[in-house]
């Protein structure tokens, strides 16, 4: 039931108390924040931390994956410009639920009927790491990866144990720059069953509330993921059409994403963010209009709202 008694716990990760960084001349101002609080981390919380390169340990191969059974030792020398990781498993006894999607997650567990426990949580560039104990039953639990049901590429979370790390708070997002931040500083709790059981394969989940929530990224990795769709279709989808010919393409991907049976939200997701959305985007404020009032007369079906939006002009 580890807590961190932060000086700032709200805005994270603030400053440890009573923690210093021994010989800290030859650091810069931020790498002294950071390295100090990486230490609070190892010391106090009793993590088992490693320099990491991004999200990426460091060190080269698999050697890393020891320090999940072992403490890693602290050297503050290993983290200039370097962010922190923390192994997940028996050393660092936790178990760390790594909320990639939090749309997604949410319905699962509504749908699931998942109890989640308030725990040490901890915000991640777009969602956020739930730490649970490591249970000491004599079992091991590694990770286990959850996808999107239509999107298989695109994952709804993670759950780090055994052979795991997550970037630890503390550290920079590498792409917004934003720092991990403690955003509940409370007593770590005990992991729910339903976690255990989903790492041990013995839990079976219902996805299908996935089919109505795109995903909450946009790359093309996850349209080329995307099931019970043609390869053709989705190359529609991610080249931008020759002006001219953008409403005959548009309509032959409305026609195959409803022959696929896609929900509306997803129909207007890929619309709203692809290249094959790209005569409807420029609508502007017009197309939100049409928008709606297709939904009035409509009642929400998806061919005839976006029939409209992207021929009628």
């Amino acid at each position: 039931m580890r807590k961190a008694e932060m000086e700032n716990p709200a805005g994270g990760p603030g400053h440890p108390k009573e923690e210093k960084l021994e010989d800290s001349s030859q650091y810069s101002k931020d790498e002294k924040t950071a390295i100090r609080f990486f230490k609070f981390l190892s010391d106090t919380m009793g993590f088992s931390i490693i320099p990491l390169v991004g999200k990426d340990p460091a060190c080269n191969g698999q050697g890393w994956q020891k320090w999940g059974e072992q403490k890693h030792p602290f050297n503050p020398n290993e983290y200039r410009g370097k962010n922190a990781g923390v192994c997940c498993g028996p050393a660092s006894k936790v178990l760390v639920v790594d909320k990639d999607d939090i749309n997604g997650f949410q319905a699962l567990a509504e749908s699931n009927e998942w109890e989640v426990p308030e725990t040490f949580t901890v915000t991640t560039g777009a969602g956020e790491h739930l730490y649970y104990e490591y249970p000491e039953d004599g079992r091991e639990y590694g990770c286990k990866s959850i996808k999107h049901s239509i999107f298989t590429k695109h994952t709804i979370f993670d759950i780090k144990g055994k052979g795991g790390q997550v970037v630890a708070p503390g550290s920079t997002h590498i792409i917004t720059g934003k720092t991990y931040k403690i955003e509940k500083d409370i007593p770590i709790a005990k992991a729910p069953e339903w976690l255990l059981q989903l790492i041990h394969g013995n839990l079976e989940i219902n996805l299908d509330p996935l089919r109505n929530i795109p995903p909450s990224k946009v790359s093309e990795k996850i349209i080329e993921s995307m099931a019970g769709v043609t390869d053709a279709t989705k190359k529609l989808i991610l080249e931008a059409p020759v002006v001219g010919t953008r409403s005959e393409k548009g309509m032959s991907v409305l026609k195959a994403l409803l022959g696929a049976r896609l929900s509306e939200s997803i129909i207007y997701y890929i619309f709203d963010y692809y290249p094959i959305g790209e005569k409807y985007r420029e609508k502007g404020s017009a197309k939100r209009n049409r928008r709606s009032n297709c939904r009035f007369h409509h009642r929400g079906s998806a061919a005839p709202i976006l029939g409209f939006w992207c021929m009628q002009f």
